[in-house]
């Protein structure tokens, strides 16, 4: 599979989900989360993103957001489903550099 932009949504690219958790005094990790296609892996989201960004993942976290439906009047529509992946990073790594 090759790597391109295509594969993470343009919403994603805006970086509006920027988490910082602290899990303790020595060790800070960083955490971005992303839109991507619902039927990327894993291996080719970490892949795609060490590519585009050029740094060194520590891990992938991902989720499959529900269907959310909407009712305009008498018509019901739907949005669509998206995958969430979460990348952890060290420290000394930033996608915002």
């Amino acid at each position: 599979m090759a790597i391109s932009f295509k594969h993470i949504n343009k919403s994603s690219m805006l970086l509006s989900g920027v988490k910082f958790l602290h899990k303790n005094k020595k060790n800070t990790e960083k955490q971005y989360t992303f839109f991507v296609i619902k039927t990327m892996t894993k291996s080719q989201i970490k892949k795609t993103l060490e590519y585009i960004f050029n740094i060194k993942a520590i891990k992938i976290n991902t989720l499959n957001l529900p269907i959310k439906y909407k009712k305009i009047s008498n018509i019901l529509g739907r949005k669509s489903q998206y995958k969430k992946a979460i990348l952890t990073l060290k420290e000394s790594n930033s996608i915002l550099d």
